[in-house]
């Protein structure tokens, strides 16, 4: 059965619930489930659970967890830093697919995260257009550049994962660190070809380091391609500025991240 839907974002979802149940659960197990729950001619149900035998969370928590910017409680945004955002930002997806997320849980008694979603069996031709359109851009960028240097400047774990796995798949070889300063460092020491550069970071943001990247040698015509979230007009204009040749907007897709990387690689060789 081949189904239609954004499988990169299902896995960065599945991703940040397993990774916070590792964080939360110091003994015991984390249990991973995927079920079917509905089938009828044109769609398919998918029901995902993440149970753990961690700390656990009150019923006030369980209310609060997927609130942006929320913690638990204290304790667990001083251990934990992000875990809320990261939650607000699996429910905001799921939202933009059509489906749910939730938790059950008790105070010391481990959690389990679901969520669910709905995905259209593919039936047609032109549904799988869009999929092999991607795949064909990643073939070429693995023909045509394999082993070209990028270097990936972001803090978020779930776009580290994501941006790299999909590097990596169309043979570019990367390497990754998590803030502006960490990512002129490197430079120095480097040689690379493409910088995908995220903006808001801790210690120095994308604007900053692309500043002082751009006046080292070498580096004055390296194609520069911000990843942010905010797609304004003054956004790209403080990019440019800054010296960046484009941007690419979050969340990233597959095809539009092989297509900017295609584009900027093909015009620097």
């Amino acid at each position: 059965m081949t189904l239609c839907g954004d499988s990169t974002r299902l896995g960065q979802i599945l991703f940040n619930l397993t990774d916070n149940a590792i964080k939360f659960t110091e003994q015991g197990s984390v249990i991973v489930r995927l079920e079917l729950i509905g089938v009828n001619p044109d769609h398919v149900k998918l029901h995902f659970e993440v149970e753990d035998t961690g700390m656990g969370l009150s019923e006030d928590d369980c209310k609060r967890i997927f609130t942006a910017f929320e913690q638990a409680d204290d304790s667990i945004s001083r251990k934990y830093a992000g875990t809320g955002l990261g939650l607000a930002l699996c429910k905001r997806l799921l939202q933009i697919m059509g489906g749910q997320i939730g938790v059950n849980s008790q105070k010391g008694a481990g959690s389990t995260f679901w969520f669910s979603v709905e995905l259209p069996k593919v039936t047609d031709l032109a549904m799988l257009s869009k999929v092999n359109t991607t795949k064909e851009i990643e073939a070429i960028l693995r023909a045509e550049f394999s082993g070209k240097r990028i270097l990936l400047v972001e803090d978020n774990s779930i776009n580290q994962l994501t941006l790299r796995l999909h590097l990596e798949q169309a043979g570019l070889s990367v390497d990754l660190v998590e803030d502006g300063k960490m990512a002129i460092e490197i430079a120095k020491h480097h040689n690379y070809d493409l910088i995908l550069m995220d903006l808001q970071m801790p210690n120095m943001n994308g604007i900053e380091a692309t500043k002082v990247i751009r006046t080292m040698p070498g580096y004055a015509q390296t194609p520069i391609v911000a990843v942010t979230a905010n797609a304004f007009d003054e956004d790209r204009m403080m990019c440019l500025e800054a010296g960046m040749n484009d941007h690419i907007g979050k969340p990233v897709l597959a095809e539009s991240l092989y297509q900017t990387v295609y584009r900027h690689l093909s015009r620097a060789s």
